[in-house]
């Protein structure tokens, strides 16, 4: 190998490293999942038809964590660690549906149309 190759491969080594350690940089970010920001998102449909079930969930939800959902005001119980929630909506009209880990808060509002 010449030693101008050599040269050259070192710098392209010497780059790469560089750019990965500006890439990993971290600080700044929320701790609570990859999704950075002041509250949660609910992942789910915002318009449903009255009688149709649904699921909604925690977008970067993190199992370390305690999350407690409400349906217009009113607890309900969510599957897998509060991951998910099931819902059948009778009431045509618009619902909220929020969720919290004690730290953040998320809200969807939900509107529900006729069959």
């Amino acid at each position: 190998m010449k030693k101008d190759s050599r040269l050259y491969y070192y710098l392209i080594i010497l780059f790469m490293t560089g750019s990965m350690l500006v890439a990993c940089d971290t600080e700044g970010e929320e701790s609570m999942s990859w999704r950075p920001g002041n509250s949660l998102h609910i992942v789910g449909p915002d318009e449903i038809e009255a009688g149709s079930e649904e699921s909604y969930y925690v977008d970067g939800f993190t199992i370390k964590e305690t999350y407690t959902w409400q349906l217009d005001g009113a607890p309900i119980t969510p599957t897998r660690n509060g991951e998910f929630v099931a819902l059948e909506f009778e009431d045509e009209g618009e619902h909220t549906l929020t969720v919290t880990n004690g730290k953040y808060t998320g809200t969807l509002n939900v509107t529900v149309v006729e069959e």
